[in-house]
């Protein structure tokens, strides 16, 4: 009993606006931003990122931007050791990213899309970035709610351009601006980038799932609230529940859980489940279910809508991706009897055309694509730069990757220079 209030209470703490409030006020106050060495200005950003990430009013939130900028103006452009805020800093792999276009000329840049933060760090610490601006245009993902993080803040600074960045929550087409006037913001989402033909939805009178939970082992993920919202529905569901390891987060941590609450013996555990094995399971589920309060905006949830699967999300959820759910994609959650609302979405699933919604509406790759393709080569004529090629069509995948084997083949010969010349690697694929 005492461990299971232990996690109830752990989470009220973490999303309580008056915890977080008092605790970004303690954070903020330790901030000594009476410094001057370049590793010491970084350090006070970064706490003073923390405390806005804990939870400011929005009057806090500018305020501690002043004192940002105010910082970053000290620091002058003087290089920081990223390993001490990054842990693979050092790593040259930036797995997580792909080129979009080549390098043409000096008239014509290529584009690089790069997306979590962690692997900015890997750009600036390992790149001459003062000459890969000048050959290339950066694309960033950023994917964790609120963009508020020393990279955010010291990437446009460092970088001799502008930068393109889509966003994680909707809220972030407001904020970025304020981080920095070299952000160009593209209102689309992580969760934008979503391919549906890789989907194959399965007729309603076929789903064998009644619920899935796509949601690695993380404590933001709150599994818990699935556990014990199964007490309040009947055992002849079939609940499935995928994802993979977080941190010191293990299958077992997650069973122990389950078992806190009486219910480790009424769900399915897949860990680490291939491509095929989730994209099939997502189209063989009636519903779906994410129930974070606070993240980035969530792939899974355009996932499961083109898997024709409609999501319930908590009402008051900082999910970016809450922006797809309407009467015909899912429905939100009040905090309270969260079983009886799940159990009721299961059986008025048949009711709901999320595939139907998410195709007419376009939210897919292929639009995105054509979407950024359209800004960046807008915003390159508007400067007098040529335009001859357009950028390449990717999805996530969980990566992002590109679609076509045109581009890839075309795109694999752009990778080989970047690693030759500026000792790099662009995405995970094997450079041949």
């Amino acid at each position: 009993m005492f461990s299971k209030l232990k996690i109830e209470l752990e989470d009220k703490v973490r999303y309580s606006r008056t915890c977080r409030s008092i605790l970004s006020f303690i954070q903020k106050s330790l901030v000594n931003t009476n410094v001057w060495e370049p590793q010491d200005i970084a350090r006070a950003i970064h706490k003073l990122c923390m405390a806005v990430r804990l939870g400011c009013t929005p009057e806090q939130q500018i305020s501690i931007e002043s004192e940002i900028k105010i910082l970053i103006k000290r620091l002058n452009r003087r290089s920081i050791d990223w390993r001490e805020f990054e842990p693979t800093a050092e790593n040259r792999l930036l797995e997580s990213a792909t080129v979009l276009k080549p390098f043409i000329s000096e008239r014509e840049k290529g584009v690089v899309y790069l997306s979590f933060e962690h692997q900015w760090t890997r750009l600036l610490q390992n790149c001459d970035i003062k000459e890969f601006a000048r050959q290339y245009r950066l694309v960033l993902s950023p994917v964790w709610a609120v963009p508020y993080s020393l990279v955010n803040f010291l990437l446009p600074e460092l970088w001799d351009d502008i930068v393109f960045s889509h966003l994680s929550d909707p809220n972030d087409a407001f904020i970025l601006p304020r981080i920095s006037s070299k952000y160009i913001v593209v209102r689309l989402l992580c969760s934008s980038w979503v391919n549906p033909e890789l989907y194959n939805p399965v007729p309603f009178e076929k789903k064998d799932i009644d619920l899935i939970m796509l949601a690695n082992f993380g404590k933001y993920k709150r599994h818990f609230a699935l556990f014990k919202a199964l007490k309040q529905m009947p055992e002849s569901l079939r609940i499935v529940l995928i994802g993979q390891r977080n941190g010191n987060r293990t299958r077992e941590v997650l069973l122990n859980e389950a078992r806190l609450y009486g219910v480790e013996n009424r769900f399915e555990l897949w860990e680490n489940a291939n491509d095929s094995e989730v994209l099939n399971a997502l189209s063989r589920s009636k519903t779906s279910v994410i129930l974070s309060l606070r993240e980035g905006s969530c792939v899974a949830v355009v996932e499961s809508l083109f898997a024709d699967t409609p999501v319930a999300l908590f009402k008051n959820a900082e999910v970016g991706s809450r922006i797809f759910i309407n009467n015909e994609t899912g429905r939100f959650l009040e905090n309270k009897d969260v079983g009886l609302q799940l159990y009721d979405f299961i059986k008025n699933a048949n009711k709901y055309n999320p595939r139907k919604w998410a195709m007419e509406n376009k939210i897919h790759c292929f639009e995105s694509s054509a979407i950024l393709n359209k800004i960046i080569c807008n915003y390159c004529k508007s400067i007098g730069e040529d335009w001859t090629k357009d950028t390449a069509v990717f999805h996530w995948r969980p990566c992002p990757t590109l679609v076509y084997e045109q581009d890839k083949n075309l795109l694999q010969a752009e990778r080989r220079r970047i690693k030759e010349k500026f000792g790099i690697v662009i995405g995970k694929e094997p450079i041949q």
